[in-house]
């Protein structure tokens, strides 16, 4: 109604923030971290909704009873070096005063699961090949010469003319059997399905299509329709 739109139009979190994008923070968040939290700030006498403020879910802490439900929650305090003191609370709030979102939440878990915890094996594995893919690649540009000759004057000589050559873009010429060149091995076909594999994995475990970003070149019409559509109802569920 037009009051409960006039309350939500005065929200601005940090002064800059909507609450729309306070709800897209908070769920950005909640994906990533497993939990999202927002201090809910009310007018006293009125208990009309003035305000909410996403909190940074490294000093919270969800307290709960052995029955599993929420007790209270605590924000720790934060040293200069930028750890957390564990053993020092610097407020307290009741459950009412904090909008509370969690990720996949499983049983009795008090917490969500987080989205990077799930996929940081894949993403580790992509990283790694993606290193190894550049290193060879660029190792691959530097010509490894056998010489056939322990002499280092020679060699040494050998390493300027060609050195030379290939800055001037000319021809070396040297004498039969002396230089040999050695075949680099051909990785880079099996790394490009090796990271392709990896990020499709990726995708699977994130729960997003790839149709969905704008990677479509790999499936059917059909495929990606149906891709799609799934993802809507859960998407949809999550708005």
């Amino acid at each position: 109604n037009s009051e409960q739109k006039i309350i939500l139009e005065h929200v601005i979190g940090w002064g800059e923030d909507t609450f729309d994008s306070i709800m897209w923070n908070m769920m950005c968040t909640k994906k990533w971290l497993g939990d999202a939290m927002a201090h809910i700030i009310r007018d006293e006498k009125s208990q009309t909704l003035l305000n909410l403020k996403p909190l940074p879910m490294d000093v919270m802490r969800t307290v709960a009873n052995s029955k599993g439900m929420i007790l209270r929650y605590e924000q720790l305090a934060k040293l200069p070096n930028g750890t957390v003191d564990k053993g020092t609370v610097v407020k307290k709030f009741k459950p009412k005063e904090i909008l509370h979102l969690v990720n996949d939440r499983t049983v009795d878990s008090i917490h969500g699961t987080s989205l990077a915890k799930s996929v940081r094996f894949v993403m580790d594995a992509r990283n790694e090949a993606m290193r190894d893919k550049r290193r060879v690649l660029h190792n691959s540009s530097i010509r490894v010469i056998e010489v056939d000759s322990e002499n280092r004057t020679k060699i040494n000589s050998l390493k300027a003319d060609y050195a030379e050559a290939i800055k001037k873009g000319d021809v070396l010429i040297v004498p039969k059997d002396t230089v040999s060149f050695p075949s680099v091995p051909d990785f880079v076909h099996a790394s490009d399905n090796w990271i392709q594999y990896l990020e499709n994995t990726y995708y699977l475990n994130s729960g997003v299509p790839k149709v969905i970003l704008g990677g479509s070149s790999d499936f059917t019409e059909a495929s990606s329709k149906t891709a799609y559509v799934t993802f809507e109802q859960v998407w949809g569920k999550e708005q």
